[in-house]
């Protein structure tokens, strides 16, 4: 879906703000519902899910790059 490669991108882009699924669905020019449905159907995981773990992902690479090592979750 294109719709999902948007709101891909746009999270990517902006993770590290403070966004929420309206910010997101705008991004794509569609309606925050469908957004939420059709990123869970194409991805497995909730929008919510996909920005936890974009901010846990660069969190982690942030620490590994300050030398301060492995973190467990």
């Amino acid at each position: 879906f294109q719709s999902v490669r948007r709101l891909c991108g746009f999270i990517a882009d902006n993770f590290r703000e403070d966004i929420d699924c309206r910010d997101i669905a705008r991004s794509a020019d569609i309606h925050p519902k469908y957004a939420m449905s059709v990123f869970k159907r194409s991805t497995g995981m909730s929008l919510g899910e996909y920005v936890t773990l974009l901010r846990l992902s660069y969190a982690q690479a942030l620490l590994a790059d300050a030398g301060i090592g492995a973190v467990v979750l």
